[in-house]
């Protein structure tokens, strides 16, 4: 059993919101370059894949690489550098994605 005097008064007993917070804003940065190049990509970006396989594929794939990666500081995430951020992730994973699609149709020229 833990002691009383332990007990922070800072916040809502028992739970601890804000490093929650910050876990879910790391995990969805880490989720912006696989879901950008998830959903542009040839394979998975067609029509017929539903978007919500496409979220799930991405999601599953952010946990499992997740782990690996380092986390973006929380201050960095608050500041004004968060639009940078975002907006290079999902254009390096989305330039990507439109390459492999270039190389998908110029496969196809040449097979058929």
């Amino acid at each position: 059993m833990l002691p009383l005097a332990a007990q922070s008064m800072t916040g809502l007993p028992g739970l601890e919101l804000q490093g929650l917070i910050t876990l879910i804003l790391q995990f969805f940065v880490a989720m912006l370059r696989i879901g950008a190049f998830l959903i542009s990509s040839p394979l998975l970006g067609a029509r017929w894949v539903p978007l919500q396989v496409r979220l799930t594929m991405s999601v599953m794939l952010t946990l499992i690489i997740w782990q690996y990666t380092t986390p973006v500081s929380v201050e960095m995430l608050t500041s004004y550098q968060a639009i940078l951020i975002v907006f290079s992730e999902s254009s390096s994973s989305i330039s990507i994605s439109s390459t492999s699609s270039s190389l998908f149709s110029l496969l196809n020229i040449f097979v058929i």
